[in-house]
């Protein structure tokens, strides 16, 4: 994995996810909401505000092209992230920014918009779970 981002860098997107988090959490006191049909509904609306102007496309189809390129490291025994969360049901902020900032840079995202991005993709990852990421998004077909 390589490292595209200051420590520095790192440590505000950090600082801004744990932020995001507590904030959510605040507000979101009852079980979230899964299943294909509620996802949308689950997702946090700063973030979907964030991935819509960032990405001009709805969450919910730059959801499914991120999971899919996201699945080695996120979904399948193996990956760093998939073991994070199948031992501590969280992600490791610095190690969540790494893989998604070259993912994301690997989808063609602006360097510029990089780092608000990965924010506002694992906020979510983390608020409704990596199950809702990798098994209700993939089974959508979307054009790459």
């Amino acid at each position: 994995m390589n490292n595209i981002f200051t420590g520095r860098d790192i440590q505000a997107m950090s600082d801004e996810i744990d932020k995001q988090l507590r904030e959510l959490q605040a507000c979101f006191k009852s079980d979230i909401r899964t299943g294909k049909d509620q996802i949308l509904e689950s997702l946090p609306v700063s973030q979907i505000k964030v991935i819509e102007s960032v990405t001009k496309e709805k969450t919910s189809d730059f959801m499914k092209k991120f999971s899919k390129k996201a699945k080695m490291d996120l979904c399948e025994e193996g990956g760093l992230l998939y073991q994070q969360w199948k031992k501590w049901g969280d992600l490791n902020n610095k190690d969540a920014i790494q893989s998604f900032g070259n993912i994301l840079l690997g989808m063609g995202i602006g360097a510029g918009n990089v780092q608000i991005l990965i924010v506002a993709i694992v906020v979510i990852v983390v608020h409704i779970g990596i199950r809702v990421i990798c098994e209700d998004y993939p089974d959508n077909e979307v054009s790459q």
